[in-house]
């Protein structure tokens, strides 16, 4: 039982597109997110001119391929995620109401 309470699993990836690179490390603990997100020029310097944000959802699943998340005090209170699993370790995951498009997706890969 304890074990199963401290268990969680980490997600980490990175994209590249626009010229920007955005990566994202996400938490998952039972039903709780926390991902951080850091967005970059390309042709800046790594530590110039980057943007943070992080989340703190709870989230809901959907489907196998579905879930809604939820922050309260996120700047976007809800979010539709659709997930398309690559292989057993990476899946491209889209965040938004609107239809898969490079602005709204992340690359994670289990580790």
């Amino acid at each position: 039982m304890v074990a199963s309470h401290q268990t969680g699993t980490q997600y980490f990836g990175r994209v590249e597109a626009f010229g920007h690179q955005w990566t994202t490390h996400t938490e998952q603990n039972r039903d709780n997110l926390v991902t951080k997100n850091t967005f970059t020029k390309l042709n800046a310097p790594q530590d110039m001119n980057s943007k943070n944000i992080d989340f703190y959802y709870t989230f809901t699943r959907l489907s196998d391929n579905e879930y809604m998340s939820q922050g309260d005090h996120e700047h976007v209170p809800v979010r539709h995620n659709r997930v398309f699993y690559l292989d057993d370790t990476c899946s491209l995951v889209f965040s938004g109401p609107t239809n898969p498009h490079l602005k709204n997706t992340s690359l994670r890969c289990e580790y």
